[in-house]
């Protein structure tokens, strides 16, 4: 399950513990009703009565627990269900260039990188922050360059699920070439993970002359 994220867990008298409810809970055997107990690891949270069902909230990642216990007047079954708990993942989800040429005299003399970043929903974890990573990745012929106006960005990424798209200009080049530009995000905040981008997503061909 994702940060945040509720999940429905059920007991039965035979002390199964499933995701969903009504996937094993029993009748009372010999006519004598159960009673309920509910307890959780640290990350997760839960306010669950002495019903059968519990609603839990994941708060960190990792591996957590909820443990619930069937119990009468004579016996008591205990039973745990662990679950594994993910942030949610931000991804490069696309790289263009406005000019698929630029020179170092006659327009177009600058181009602009628009690199396109998907999140997962984050409306329960709050605002999250990524770096955005812009810069040659080859050239051909080799050692041609050309300046980034801001070769590292911080990014926030917030609300429900979609795209933002920040923005790096180049220019300035140095010789006649093929350069491919990559793009990378890196240092997440803590309620974030970083999903490698699929192949192709985070580059793109610029070509440079010195006209």
């Amino acid at each position: 399950m994702t940060l945040g994220d509720d999940a429905a867990f059920s007991a039965g008298y035979s002390s199964c513990v499933s995701y969903n409810i009504g996937d094993c809970f029993g009748s009372a055997a010999g006519g004598v009703s159960p009673n309920y107990a509910w307890g959780w690891s640290g990350g997760m949270n839960a306010s669950c009565g002495g019903a059968y069902n519990c609603i839990a909230t994941a708060t960190a990642a990792g591996r957590q627990s909820v443990t619930a216990t069937v119990y009468t007047n004579y016996v008591r079954f205990p039973a745990t269900a662990q679950v594994t708990v993910v942030n949610p993942y931000t991804q490069i989800s696309g790289t263009t260039v406005d000019h698929a040429t630029i020179n170092a005299i006659t327009v177009p003399t600058s181009g602009i990188v628009t690199v396109q970043i998907y999140h997962q929903d984050l409306t329960k974890v709050g605002d999250q922050t990524v770096t955005l990573e812009v810069g040659t990745y080859s050239s051909n012929p080799a050692n041609c360059t050309v300046r980034y106006s801001q070769p590292s960005q911080p990014v926030t990424l917030s609300g429900a699920a979609g795209n933002v798209s920040p923005t790096v200009t180049v220019d300035s080049p140095t010789c006649n070439a093929t350069l491919v530009i990559k793009a990378s995000v890196a240092k997440p905040s803590s309620k974030l993970s970083i999903l490698a981008p699929d192949s192709g997503k985070d580059t793109v061909n610029l070509t440079t002359t010195m006209n």
